[in-house]
């Protein structure tokens, strides 16, 4: 058996057909389609939409195979991406390259191939459409020129789900970068209109203190105007809290465990009034500093206490896992009776806030603004009248 040499753009053909993002993907039913009439136009009773990549061929449409993939070593259309035109092995049995091929000696046993490559604009060979039978046979100059066609159509249909791949995340990271603007925006808004009032009555309030700090003189007023002064010093240490959240991200990774246990231990006082269930398996360190990372946890752990009911079940679970992506994943999920959906799509709004005292609702806007800048998501995972989950995805550090 011979094993088809690595072609010459090698590197950048593996670029681009990952920018397909079609791999694993789901079937198409247009690619069933097309390789439906290539198998019925050449009268084989196979196949295939095949796309090569580093180790092995994958089968993105498939007619008459029940296999999903195989490795490239031993794949025909290894060798028909090396070529721009079709290539035909009529008997494979007197063929050298694949007389002792696996794919030949055992199941599904083949005996006749065509491959076409599947040649997008940029001149790179993705894979191929190819038709393969038990038996030797030869095809018509009719039925090649229907599977070049054929091929054709199937790079059209994986050009347009290219576009529309490429539109998705072009509006998804415009969306993300208007609310990240917007709540950078209204966050220093808030923290500039707060800040100079503030100034003026902690700078008067000083004053007053000066005047009345005489003895026997004023001592009850100075006592209150004194508290008064610790009531500002507290008011501006929001008011930096809130300036903060316009800042850029602090660079730096994060461990996920020591994220969590750092979140409940600044809320240690809320944590008393529930149960906090915990499954943080080993996981990789996500690119966010851990300092940002307990700020989103500690919002997310926050708003799920809230919402846990006054009786009955008041539990909170914190898990995470590796998705199947390469991300990390978060979730909070609380007991308590699920976000309203006239809410849903309001909650993670600026200022929004379901609170009767007057509070500012930055806590979600800002945790996902957050996220976002570090290129991850955060999202209502689920909501029932069993209540909430909540989802972080973050990249990995490496």
């Amino acid at each position: 058996m011979l094993i088809a040499p690595i072609p010459a753009d090698e590197d950048k053909r593996l670029d681009v057909l990952r920018s397909y993002a079609l791999l694993d993907s789901n079937g198409d039913e247009a690619l069933t389609a097309l390789v439906r009439v290539a198998s019925q136009v050449c009268g084989t009773p196979i196949a295939l939409v095949s796309l090569v990549d580093e180790h092995r061929q994958w089968f993105l449409a498939n007619e008459g195979l029940g296999a999903t993939e195989t490795h490239r070593d031993v794949a025909f259309c290894s060798h028909a991406i090396l070529d721009q035109t079709l290539m035909e092995v009529n008997d494979t049995a007197k063929d050298t390259r694949f007389a002792d091929n696996p794919l030949v000696t055992d199941d599904p046993k083949i005996q006749f191939y065509a491959g076409q490559p599947l040649i997008n604009s940029e001149g790179l060979a993705l894979g191929t459409l190819c038709v393969i039978d038990r038996v030797p046979r030869t095809l018509t100059p009719a039925q090649r020129a229907t599977l070049k066609e054929l091929s054709r159509a199937v790079i059209r249909l994986m050009d347009l789900r290219r576009a529309g791949l490429n539109h998705a995340n072009s509006v998804t990271q415009q969306r993300r970068q208007q609310d990240i603007e917007t709540t950078r925006v209204l966050a220093t808004g808030i923290g500039h209109q707060l800040n100079n009032p503030l100034m003026v009555v902690q700078g008067s309030l000083s004053l007053a203190i000066e005047e009345l700090d005489q003895p026997h003189k004023g001592m009850s007023l100075r006592e209150n105007l004194q508290l008064a002064e610790d009531g500002m010093d507290q008011l501006r240490s929001v008011v930096k809290s809130i300036q903060k959240l316009g800042r850029a991200p602090l660079p730096g990774e994060a461990d996920v465990g020591q994220a969590f246990a750092g979140a409940q231990e600044r809320l240690q006082a809320l944590t008393g009034r529930c149960t906090i269930e915990q499954d943080l398996p080993s996981l990789p360190k996500v690119a966010m500093s851990l300092a940002d990372l307990v700020d989103v946890l500690v919002v997310l752990i926050e708003n799920a206490i809230d919402a846990l009911p006054p009786e009955g079940a008041r539990k909170v679970s914190l898990y995470a896992k590796l998705s199947s992506a390469g991300l990390v994943e978060f979730y909070v999920q609380d007991t308590g009776h699920g976000i309203p959906e006239a809410l849903q799509g309001r909650v993670f709004h600026p200022l929004f806030t379901t609170h009767a005292e007057a509070k500012l609702g930055l806590g979600l806007s800002t945790a996902r603004c957050r996220v976002y800048m570090s290129g991850g998501d955060l999202d209502i995972y689920a909501t029932s009248k069993q209540g909430t989950t909540m989802r972080v995805s973050l990249p990995t550090a490496d």
